[in-house]
């Protein structure tokens, strides 16, 4: 029968940390394995996408002059005949200013941007032709298909295998360096900091895994996607921090995106949303070619 006068000695106390020592570098070892087997799982589907954009500004009425800027963003590939998701802002950063800022403009300011070309780079280097097929300004997506079906089926992330994360949740975004790193694919693990239900359900990630850039996928430690990360943008802000989020839009908002998006052949979508209390689907511009 233990002594009811014991008292732990410093002696006790080190073996009890030692004890709990192994259980706790086993679970943030978990984390690690899991990213590893999610990199090899799903590395070909994040690719590199190649964009040249037509900038125009207005300035009192007077046409300023037409610039070219060409760049190299991040894409996720959801589907198996190459349909990809993007940050739209980052294929039309005229549209992302005029929206957050146009009201401030007095119409004095008018910026335009139009996508002339959009080349998907898989990882073997092969570069796809591709076009806009469906846009969403609300939440900040864009989704791209190849202009020519393709013989073999792209590796793409399964949005119907997902889950919903607990707050302080660990999770791994999996990502692609640019041409300075050789197109490596690259993963970086962080948490689930809050969850926001109204008027949409988002989740808010710890600031590292936002750096890795929009429009990657995240993974639980069960290697189950829980969404995308993207740039949540409050329409006429006063040009802030408080101004922009980076969220993890839910798998299952993608997922109904990739079904309105046409099949090779159907005239282009319209945008999927305006704000219009953040639902998806009024009618607005049809989105470039």
């Amino acid at each position: 029968m233990m002594n009811p006068h014991w008292k732990p000695t410093t002696l006790a106390l080190t073996l009890l940390l030692l004890l709990a020592a192994p259980s706790q570098a086993a679970e943030s070892t978990s984390i690690r394995d899991a990213g590893r087997a999610i990199a090899e799982t799903h590395a070909n589907a994040v690719i590199r996408v190649n964009v040249i954009v037509s900038m125009r500004m207005a300035v009192g009425g007077r046409q300023a002059r037409e610039d070219e800027v060409e760049s190299e963003i991040n894409g996720t590939v959801i589907g198996a005949d190459g349909l990809t998701l993007v940050p739209l802002s980052e294929i039309d950063p005229a549209g992302a200013m005029m929206r957050q800022f146009g009201s401030r403009m007095d119409g004095e300011v008018n910026i335009e941007s139009h996508v002339k070309d959009i080349r998907l780079i898989l990882p073997d280097g092969r570069e796809i032709p591709a076009t806009v097929v469906l846009r969403d300004p609300v939440l900040d997506v864009a989704l791209l298909r190849p202009r020519e079906a393709v013989e073999n089926p792209f590796a793409a992330i399964d949005l119907t295998r997902s889950a919903e994360p607990l707050l302080l949740d660990e999770v791994v975004v999996l990502a692609r360096f640019g041409r300075i790193a050789n197109r490596q694919i690259g993963v970086m693990t962080g948490e689930i900091q809050s969850t926001i239900r109204r008027p949409r359900t988002f989740h808010v990630p710890s600031s590292e895994l936002a750096t890795a850039g929009m429009g990657l996928p995240i993974f639980d430690v069960n290697q189950q996607l829980v969404g995308f990360v993207l740039m949540r943008i409050q329409p006429e802000g006063m040009g802030s921090d408080e101004d922009s989020l980076a969220i993890i839009l839910p798998a299952e908002d993608i997922q109904e995106m990739a079904e309105q998006a046409p099949q090779e052949g159907e005239p282009l979508a319209q945008d999927a949303g305006e704000e219009s209390g953040e639902e998806a689907g009024q009618p607005a511009e049809s989105p470039e070619p």
